[in-house]
């Protein structure tokens, strides 16, 4: 009989260990977010990117998870996202510059968070884009409660972007 309480007192520990480790959630706070620049097409669409952040609140490993472009449906007016990747090279840029408090748990140590989301938009007609956005943001959103939607820095040809020495 003390041998079934022992194994019985055994198992509540583990599981009440289980449960206090649950409460050791990572979290940090987004300070700091890039625009992305337009790229030079004539769409519009989004782009989600993934990544990880690091103990000091650094972006590490951008990728593209998701991108489509905003395009006419063929013999109708309708428009449709469909995939494509003409986004992602100034989502990923942008992302890069993505900061992060210095993430942490309940107990006040430093820890990494992984698989962190971020939707960059790029909206090139505004009035015609936007109600399609709309209808798909509450269909994404829905995937992604907690995401932000960032719009692009118009750049109308690459002149228009100075570089300095």
């Amino acid at each position: 009989m003390d041998f079934k309480k022992y194994m019985v007192a055994i198992l509540i520990l583990t599981f009440s260990a289980n449960i206090f480790s649950i409460e050791k959630e990572c979290k940090a706070k987004k300070i700091q977010l890039m625009k992305p620049l337009f790229p030079s097409v004539n769409v519009s669409g989004y782009t989600i990117i993934e990544f990880d952040v690091d103990q000091n609140g650094k972006i590490q490993k951008p990728r593209s998870i998701e991108s489509k472009c905003l395009l006419q449906k063929r013999g109708s007016d309708d428009k449709e996202f469909k995939n494509c990747g003409v986004f992602i090279y100034e989502s990923i840029a942008a992302s890069r510059y993505i900061k992060y408090t210095q993430p942490t748990n309940s107990k006040g140590s430093t820890c990494s968070l992984k698989n962190e989301t971020h939707k960059y938009t790029f909206i090139n007609r505004r009035s015609d884009d936007l109600k399609y956005f709309k209808e798909i943001s509450s269909k994404i959103n829905s995937d992604f409660k907690n995401m932000e939607m960032t719009t692009p820095t118009p750049l109308k040809n690459p002149g228009d972007l100075k570089r300095q020495k």
